[in-house]
């Protein structure tokens, strides 16, 4: 070989060193990424094999039994599971931690990861959550039950308890025996139609309806990211993967993401200016659950063309409230009765027992009201203030800004917060492409996550020696749930 020729070759093989040299760290997010993807699905196959396989603090909490229709396909895959129940809450805490490491991981190296991979995890992670049985908590049988009631024993939802109809088969399934239905209209209306097709047939395919939700809410997120500048994947990733909105939501099988859809089909309608129909979607979204009121006021009066949405809002108010009329009566949900109730560490009651109170009291829900209603009016006008111009540090219309902080203070003053809350903020934080607000979601997640891990609460309880519920304000809440359970 000529000495040109070794040069040559030499000159090459440095060249290569050097791009793959330059390329290493792009390789090793694309590994890391990769890796967190693939450990994700399997903690969450982990979680719910663990929770189809036998009756355990995993199960909703009903008095009855625990069917193979429950169960699913995965029950009786995993008979190594431990019986001691220390054990397996450590280990659910710890898969969960460990999900939400792993989905920080993803946010950090998203960059590197081919939109296929991302998209092929979340959708992956959905299936194995519709064949969850109910993670916890017992929601998805008081929804059917309150439609079983109308649609099948003529009680009206919004007037009748559900210990009235005490023989329905839901019925030993549900918890909330003493509490009329909080939800809104038109999700109620929606489970009539479930009724006729038995209670197991209608539990698979109420989770049917909630997993294409939830991926139709996040095929909305992909379109309303690219419309404001925010990558699809990243905003995708934000939501998808977290672990208190798939293991809890999802796995709960909770109706937040019906509420959802709708006011993500709002947010993109708006973005495309079609006002008129946003504001029709965000007004549906409050006929889903009550929580979605809070945003229309500040997305109404921030829109570009603000009559417009605000007709499109009062043509469904009426639209929907005819409707209600006519199925049942001039009766609203009951969410008195359900503002009224207080998870032992949540921040609000935490705050109460920070001040000497004792936890949440009435003076305190009042002071924490008004902060939401403060947040609410300045919301409002710094929307209607930027209506039309995009606000320079998020990239995204002031509306939809006042709405994301509107939704974060919500959260926080909430007495009654439940870890798939955080459903409610991550769509909206995920449109950001200033780092603030999507940083408060985080830790908002962070801040669920440990309020409703079960190592979290024991260290509350054993190492911090808080004791919220013994309290005189702990223990009149504490009988205030009793009461709607029994």
């Amino acid at each position: 070989m000529s000495t040109w020729a070794a040069d040559s070759a030499l000159a090459r093989a440095h060249s290569n060193w050097r791009s793959i040299t330059r390329r290493a760290p792009h390789y090793l997010a694309v590994l890391t990424g990769s890796l967190a993807l693939s450990a994700i699905v399997g903690l969450s196959l982990l979680i719910v094999a663990a929770a189809a396989e036998r009756h355990s603090f995993l199960s909703p909490p009903s008095r009855a039994a625990f069917p193979h229709w429950m169960s699913g396909p995965l029950a009786g895959r995993f008979p190594e599971l431990s019986h001691h129940v220390h054990l397996l809450r450590i280990e659910f805490s710890v898969a969960v931690a460990a999900m939400f490491l792993l989905y920080l991981v993803v946010l950090a190296t998203h960059r590197a990861l081919p939109a296929w991979s991302v998209v092929t995890a979340i959708v992956a992670a959905h299936v194995v959550f519709f064949l969850s049985p109910p993670l916890s908590l017992t929601d998805i049988f008081n929804y059917l039950n309150y439609g079983r009631m109308g649609a099948l024993h003529g009680l009206n939802p919004y007037v009748a308890l559900p210990i009235a109809a005490p023989h329905d088969p839901a019925y030993p399934y549900t918890t909330w025996h003493h509490l009329r239905s909080p939800y809104g209209p038109l999700f109620t209306l929606g489970t009539y139609g479930l009724a006729p097709l038995g209670l197991s047939t209608a539990y698979w395919a109420f989770k049917a309806v909630i997993m294409a939700a939830s991926l139709g809410s996040l095929a909305l997120l992909w379109k309303c990211a690219r419309l404001v500048g925010r990558s699809p994947v990243a905003a995708v990733a934000f939501v998808g993967l977290n672990p208190l909105f798939l293991v809890y939501g999802l796995g709960g099988q909770h109706n937040d993401v019906l509420m959802m859809l709708l006011v993500l089909t709002g947010v993109y309608l708006m973005l495309r200016s079609r006002e008129g129909l946003g504001g029709a979607a965000f007004a549906s979204a409050l006929a889903v659950k009550a929580s979605a009121g809070v945003l229309l006021p500040v997305v109404l009066l921030g829109a570009r063309r603000r009559l417009h949405a605000i007709a499109g809002a009062a043509l469904a108010v009426v639209a929907l409230v005819a409707v209600s009329l006519l199925t049942f009566g001039p009766h609203l949900p009951n969410d008195a009765a359900q503002s009224k109730l207080v998870v032992a560490f949540a921040p609000a009651n935490e705050l109460g027992l920070g001040l000497g109170l004792g936890g949440v009291t009435p003076g305190l829900r009042m002071v924490l009201e008004a902060v939401l209603v403060t947040a609410i009016a300045a919301a409002t006008i710094y929307a209607w203030r930027t209506a039309g111009a995009r606000n320079g540090g998020t990239g995204a219309p002031g509306w939809l800004v006042g709405a994301t902080a509107v939704t974060l203070v919500l959260i926080v003053t909430l007495t009654w917060v439940m870890p798939w809350y955080v459903f409610w903020l991550l769509p909206l934080a995920a449109l950001m492409r200033g780092p603030w607000l999507r940083a408060a979601a985080l830790v908002v997640s962070v801040m669920l996550l440990w309020i409703w891990l079960p190592l979290g609460m024991d260290f509350n309880h054993n190492v911090l020696h808080q004791k919220p519920t013994r309290t005189a304000v702990g223990k009149q809440n504490t009988r205030y749930i009793h009461s709607l359970l029994q």
